[in-house]
């Protein structure tokens, strides 16, 4: 009982804290979007290349036509983030939320291994360095 009383005081925490605009305020801007539009493919920029046709050539200011060449974006590069952490009191059933994971003392997201877990922190392992991951923006 205890431990659903925890769960839902940091749940109501997280949500005040996100309403009072703690952590967007200091969130970094989006890498990759993914409601941006999609480049068109290939196909239909060499359709239209080919035929000789341009839909923008009688619209002033319109940008000029794309090359038969389309570059796709670069990767979406995650990071991890953590987003909350719950430090027990023996340490033993510690976690922290990562980019919306739960991962245990002991477990691995990404490749990283949560050794340790504070009261504001969440320090992960990998290839035999450390990595401290800091809350911060909410007080």
């Amino acid at each position: 009982m205890r431990v659903v009383r925890g769960i839902v005081a940091l749940g109501c925490a997280i949500l005040l804290g996100l309403c009072r605009g703690g952590v967007a305020a200091t969130a970094e801007p989006l890498q990759y979007d993914p409601f941006s539009p999609r480049p068109s493919s290939s196909t239909a920029v060499t359709e239209s290349a080919a035929s000789g046709t341009d839909a923008t050539s009688d619209v002033p200011g319109a940008p000029a036509p794309r090359s038969a060449v389309v570059v796709a974006p670069a990767p979406w590069n995650a990071r991890l983030l953590a987003t909350a952490v719950v430090a027990a009191p023996n340490g033993m059933r510690s976690s922290a939320n990562v980019d919306g994971v739960v991962v245990l003392v002991g477990e691995s997201v990404q490749g990283y291994t949560l050794v340790r877990v504070e009261e504001r922190r969440a320090v992960f392992e990998r290839q035999d360095r450390r990595y401290i991951l800091q809350m911060d923006g909410v007080p």
